[in-house]
């Protein structure tokens, strides 16, 4: 498992019984991760301000770091559906906090959803009504639903007025319609997500994870004394499952009953 350190500029791994190891330093404030259908990671940079790819010698290109001329915010979470799309959120949490980038201006306007296609170099902002600030993304598992923490909040959690939800919208042939609010995260804001393999959704929040069925019903939390919970992984061996919580201070690892929906 690998995850970051994004104040500590690095990435760091653990193991199997090998324990933990820090595995790229430094790291240009990479956040989130995601592999595509090759095995390569796929890593949002703060400090490149751009959607990173890991090559087989090692190597890291970069796969785009602009949209129509100006460059990305800070790019924040990723994933990867089953057209080699990548997707991934672009607010400005990032380029705005020194300590979790270079620092820099935002140049695009906004905080958004794209979609970048490899195989014709294209990249797609989504249309998102409704969405102020996207973080942590997750598809269904038939990838016709994509949700989207939006985390609006953590620009000034002094105002309550500002959204800490997350968004539903459609998926079709690479573009996303139809939003609407699925669940309001409370207390914190929604960061990482993950759906199971029984369609319910896995939100991180200040008091660890809070899980909710397909239908947006909370159906129930994990709570836990670690300082803010930014991102979960489910992983499985046979019969047997965990999720793996990250948060500012601990790794967590917790067993559950359910399977992760996507790697």
């Amino acid at each position: 498992m690998i995850w970051s350190d994004v104040k500590a500029n690095k990435v760091m791994r653990w193991k199997e019984g090998e324990g933990v190891s820090t595995w790229l330093d430094p790291a240009h404030y990479q956040n989130g991760h995601a592999r595509d259908s090759k095995g390569r990671v796929i890593a949002a940079s703060h400090g490149e301000r751009a959607i990173v790819r890991q090559e087989p010698d090692g190597q890291w290109r970069t796969v785009v770091d602009k949209y129509q001329g100006k460059r990305l915010n800070s790019p924040n979470d990723v994933t990867v559906d089953d057209q080699g799309g990548i997707w991934f959120s672009d607010p400005t949490f990032g380029v705005l906090n020194k300590a979790e980038s270079y620092g820099g201006k935002p140049e695009q306007g906004g905080e958004y959803v794209y979609r970048y296609d490899p195989e014709h170099d294209q990249l797609v902002r989504q249309n998102t009504p409704g969405l102020h600030s996207p973080n942590g993304l997750a598809f269904s598992a038939d990838q016709r639903l994509l949700y989207v923490a939006d985390s609006q909040l953590a620009h000034d959690f002094k105002n309550p007025k500002l959204a800490h939800r997350i968004m539903v919208y459609q998926v079709n042939d690479g573009a996303l319609s139809n939003g609407r609010v699925f669940a309001e995260i409370t207390p914190g804001i929604p960061d990482g997500l993950k759906v199971d393999a029984q369609g319910n959704v896995w939100s991180s929040s200040k008091e660890g994870v809070q899980v909710f069925s397909a239908s947006g019903k909370l159906l129930g939390k994990l709570l836990v004394t670690a300082k803010d919970t930014g991102n979960l992984a489910f992983c499985s061996a046979g019969s047997q499952h965990w999720v793996y919580i990250t948060a500012a201070n601990k790794i967590l690892r917790m067993p559950v009953l359910v399977e992760g929906a996507r790697p």
